[in-house]
C-alpha cells in the first residue's frame, strides 16, 4: 500500500509539469483559434508538442534512472518499499510517454471547444 502511494504521488507530481504547460499554451491557442491565425496555431501547437515530447523522455529517462533514489526519499529506509515502489514506477513510467500528449490535447480541445 506504501509503495502504491509512493507511484502515484510521484506520478501527480511529474504530471503536473505537463498541466503547467498546457495550461500555460492554452490562452495563446484561444487567441489564436479565436483570430481564425491558423498559421500561429499551428507554431504554438507544434511547439506545445515538441516541449511535451522532450519532456516525456525526460521524465521517462528521469525515473528509470534515478527512480529509486526519489523514492528513497519517501521509503525511510525500508528496503521493500522501496523495492516495490522501484519496480511498480518503472512500470508507470511508461504512461508518461503518452500522458503529456493526453493532456495537452485534453486541454487544448476544451479550451476551442471542439471536444
Amino acid at each position: 500500500m506504501a509503495a502504491m502511494s509512493i507511484i502515484i504521488y510521484l506520478y501527480f507530481l511529474f504530471s503536473s509539469l505537463y498541466i503547467g504547460l498546457s495550461m500555460g499554451v492554452s490562452p495563446l491557442v484561444s487567441v489564436s483559434f479565436g483570430a481564425k491565425n491558423v498559421e500561429r496555431l499551428r507554431e504554438l501547437m507544434g511547439l506545445a508538442l515538441k516541449v511535451t515530447l522532450v519532456g516525456s523522455l525526460m521524465t521517462y529517462l528521469s525515473i528509470l534512472g534515478f527512480g529509486d533514489a526519489i523514492i528513497t526519499l519517501f521509503t525511510a529506509g525500508r528496503a521493500d518499499v522501496t523495492k516495490l515502489a522501484t519496480e511498480g514506477m518503472a512500470i508507470m513510467s511508461l504512461a508518461f510517454l503518452v500522458s503529456g500528449f493526453n493532456i495537452l490535447m485534453f486541454r487544448t480541445l476544451h479550451r476551442v471547444e471542439q471536444w
